[in-house]
């Protein structure tokens, strides 16, 4: 059957006619399309073309530098590190590069393949890459964004490591110096908006917009670098002298409430602390409650002191050697028999303790301790601090004043204890511990934090009088272990047996050693606390395994700042200079005192009243430095009235002559030098407060 030529003809119209007409709807529809996109999506495209052709890329700021007080750097920001991220759309293989990522980085590839399961354009894989890793990554054929990044060392490990702390991978602070001061130390980030090519790395332009970054600021510490590496090295000896679990230390300026070192043992290495058990990145110093023991006396010593309930001299029987209360014995190490108050801090006695302060009241002396700020923060400024715990004055038992007397039944921080110390090492006035010497913004100077004015816990003649307890201590009680020649030691031991905090009461065999002490005597300038924890092996007391510590402590202190004894009044190689004496006279005794030291001169007081009335050397003689200045005190006003018994001045000097007529209420003239050889007032006779008695002296 043939085809009829006339149909196929027509039939192949028809489909080019249909091809046509869908042909010239479909140019119709993009035309329409292409007509709408210009008019009016326009803006939109734009839009969405600049965020898949421009960056949004954030400069992060140079992390600030922590230093110690003698400029050493504690921190250090090591650039040469790189944050690497992927354009997700242009990975074809994640399992092969999450694969190549755990052979270069260690970490597990499950954490790179959750990460590229994200929806975001570009993912960031990974941070703190070396430049050896982004070198084997390159190796391995891949071409990765690469942004600079800096990674947060610390150069003296683990030296100062639990006061710095450390900070997490994205330089925020976790700990110590790091978190505290975290806002200081960040800065603020800055931005830069980019162009990006194909493979997603960024071409700047100068026209785009941009912020400028803040780098963070700079803190300065209070500590010394060479005093905190001592501190942990002789910790760490002396906790091997006596197989002991740990120790701590601490050691600051009495005058200003410094920390110049502060340790515990064990510590860690901040540029690891995965390495080491989360407790060693505890700071013991501020987060330790501890029962100290006889370290703790000097507190109700200091309260007898301050309120007249003892002099240096009264006695006390200790007989037999131990006391009994509420059907419990409390011992002496030996029976001391009669004792004095000094001794009874000297030789550490229990007994003599608890009987010195059985007038005192319970509330009294709570009352007293929270004067020297044991049950309050200290206000250190390092994360983490306790405070220091006592059980309710209201339900003690019989047995727990005599306890807290002799250092048990009261828990403190070793902080609280050192800044205890401080207090009568400053001659009554308490400050409160300083860190953080100074802060320093980005382009200006260091901003120093003045020193406070501090507040005075108790007289100063209170504090001396400690002083010389404590001096005794060392010299002829139990601290002799701690004596340092030509150099006078304050301080005190304690032996502390731990309590049992599961079953209660105390352990046996299982102790606190404990030596607290600064120097020199005369004029305090550098205290130290050690604290050994657990010795074993036989020796345990405080005298024979902290005592020794301090003494390697000092006596390397002393050698590396010499500066330190120039005040001391056996350094025979101090050098000497004149100065002129002030006038001292109408000032009060506290008034004084302050004066006088402040002038490097020392000060022997004579008679009694409320006013200076004398003085030798007079105003404006030159004497040397540490020169004694003896100062007779008189009535406040010159009234007369009262009878006076003249002494005997002939053949006494002319210095001590005055300062006893003075004494006597006599206004005294002179004449001459060297012995008296005449009064004008006759020994022996009566006169009035005020009369003026005449003094011939004569070199003979």
């Amino acid at each position: 059957m043939k085809r009829d030529p006339s149909l196929e003809d027509f039939n192949s119209r028809k489909r080019f006619s249909f091809i046509s007409s869908v042909m010239l709807v479909l140019v119709c529809v993009a035309f329409v399309r292409l007509t709408l996109v210009q008019l009016f999506d326009c803006e939109g495209l734009h839009r969405i073309a600049d965020q898949r052709g421009r960056r949004h890329l954030v400069i992060e700021p140079l992390r600030g530098m922590i230093y110690s007080r003698d400029g050493l750097p504690l921190t250090e920001n090591l650039g040469n590190y790189l944050t690497i991220a992927i354009n997700k759309y242009k990975l074809l293989d994640p399992e092969r590069l999450a694969s190549d990522l755990e052979l270069v980085t260690g970490r597990n590839r499950n954490f790179y393949l959750k990460l590229l399961s994200s929806k975001a354009y570009e993912v960031t894989l990974d941070r703190k890459i070396s430049p050896v890793q982004a070198e084997q990554l390159r190796d391995l054929g891949w071409s990765l964004i690469e942004k600079p990044d800096f990674c947060r060392a610390y150069p003296y490990n683990n030296v100062a490591g639990q006061i710095v702390g450390f900070g997490d991978p994205d330089l925020n602070g976790v700990s110590g110096i790091e978190l505290v001061c975290d806002s200081i130390l960040r800065g603020s980030p800055g931005y830069r908006v980019v162009n990006v090519d194909v493979n997603g790395n960024p071409q700047i332009r100068q026209n785009l917009s941009h912020k400028s970054v803040v780098n963070g600021g700079d803190v300065v510490l209070t500590i010394e670098i060479a005093l905190q590496s001592i501190l942990q090295e002789e910790i760490e000896m002396g906790m091997k002298d006596c197989d002991a679990s740990g120790g701590t230390g601490i050691i600051l300026d009495p005058r200003t409430g410094y920390i110049l070192a502060m340790a515990s043992k064990n510590d860690y290495d901040p540029n690891n602390p995965e390495s080491s058990p989360t407790s060693n990145q505890k700071n013991g110093s501020i987060c330790d409650l501890l029962e100290l023991g006889s370290v703790m006396k000097s507190i109700p010593m200091a309260m007898l002191l301050e309120n007249q309930l003892a002099e240096p001299n009264s006695l006390v029987d200790t007989n037999p050697g131990y006391i009994s209360i509420s059907g419990k014995r409390i011992h002496d190490v030996h029976n001391y028999g009669l004792i004095t108050l000094k001794q009874t801090l000297s030789k550490s006695s229990n007994v003599g303790m608890i009987k010195f302060c059985e007038s005192i009241s319970d509330f009294d002396l709570m009352k007293f301790y929270s004067r020297f700020g044991f049950f309050e923060k200290t206000g250190i400024e390092l994360p983490g601090e306790r405070v220091g715990s006592v059980p309710d004055v209201e339900k003690w038992s019989k047995i727990r004043k005599p306890n807290v007397l002799i250092g048990q039944g009261i828990a403190v921080t070793p902080l609280a204890l050192a800044m205890a110390y401080q207090a009568i090492a400053n001659g009554g006035i308490a400050l409160n511990p300083r860190i953080i010497y100074g802060t320093r913004k980005p382009g200006h100077g260091l901003e120093i934090q003045p020193i406070e004015s501090g507040e005075r816990i108790i007289s100063e003649n209170t504090a001396e009088q400690l002083t010389d307890f404590l001096v005794d201590a060392v010299n002829n009680g139990t601290g002799t272990r701690s004596q340092i020649k030509n150099v006078n030691i304050a301080g005190k031991t304690s032996t502390a047996s731990k309590p049992d905090l599961v079953n209660g009461g105390y352990l046996k065999s299982r102790y606190l050693s404990s030596f607290c002490g600064y120097f020199p005597a005369e004029d305090p300038q550098i205290l130290i606390l050690i604290v050994i924890d657990d010795p074993q092996g036989g020796a345990y007391y405080g005298g024979l395994v902290a005592a020794p510590v301090f003494q390697r402590i000092a006596e390397k202190i002393i050698s590396f700042k010499p500066e330190i004894m120039r005040s001391n009044v056996y350094n025979e190689f101090e050098t000497k200079r004149k100065i002129r004496v002030r006038d001292y006279c109408a000032l009060t005794l506290e008034e004084t005192k302050k004066q006088i030291r402040n002038d490097g001169l020392k000060l022997k007081v004579h008679g009694r009243g409320n006013v200076a009335y004398y003085q030798l050397p007079e105003v404006d003689e030159l004497v040397e430095t540490g020169s004694v200045v003896h100062i007779t005190m008189g009535p406040e006003h010159e009234l007369p009235g009262g009878d006076v018994i003249v002494p005997r001045f002939i053949s006494n000097s002319l210095r001590d002559a005055i300062c006893e007529a003075t004494s006597a209420g006599l206004i005294v003239t002179t004449q001459g030098s060297g012995l008296v050889v005449k009064q004008s007032l006759r020994v022996g006779s009566r006169a009035e407060v005020g009369d003026v008695c005449e003094l011939t002296a004569r070199e003979l």
